[in-house]
Order: C-alpha cells, then sequence, then structure tokens
C-alpha cells in the first residue's frame, strides 16, 4: 500500500514554543492592545512585530534584506530517490 510523502507538521503554532514567560507576556500585550483599540490583535504579528523591532534596535537594515531576498529565484529541489539494489544470492557462509 503506497503512502503519501512524508511531512513533518508541527502541530504547535509558533508562539506555542515560547517559554512560559513569554508566552503570558504576549497575551497580556494582546489584551492592552484589545482594550486599547478594541480590535482583536492576532499573537503571531505581535511577535513579528516585536522580532522586527528587535532588529531594527541593533541597527540591522531589515529593508535592503527583504530587497535582497526578493531577487533570489525559488528553485523546488526534486526530492531525491532511494535506490535499492538486489541482494547477491549464493551459499551461506556462517
Amino acid at each position: 500500500m503506497p503512502s503519501g510523502p512524508k511531512i513533518a507538521k508541527d502541530p504547535k503554532p509558533l508562539y506555542a514554543k515560547l517559554p512560559i514567560s513569554l508566552h503570558v507576556a504576549l497575551w497580556e500585550l494582546a489584551d492592552r492592545r484589545l482594550r486599547k483599540s478594541g480590535v482583536e490583535v492576532d499573537q503571531k504579528e505581535l511577535l513579528e512585530e516585536a522580532i522586527r523591532k528587535l532588529i531594527e534596535a541593533e541597527g540591522i537594515d531589515l529593508s535592503q534584506i527583504e530587497a535582497d531576498v526578493s531577487k533570489w529565484s525559488a528553485q523546488q529541489k526534486k526530492p531525491s530517490r532511494v535506490h535499492t539494489f538486489p541482494r547477491k544470492r549464493g551459499p551461506k557462509t556462517s
């Protein structure tokens, strides 16, 4: 019976892999923004925003990186195949 492609899928979202303290802080930030603006904010967006601010605070120009990455040509690599070779039949030596 052939099976489909084996793709590792992690059931946990990105923010669930954070330490408990950062996870709670992310919930609190989302709650504060909900109270302030009245619009529910996605935790993933908050996490991305925090990482962008950290990168900018460290002095890395993110727009230049995005411009360079947009020039990349993404080519999918074909999955490698495993070839089996027939076993040599002959007298058994023990």
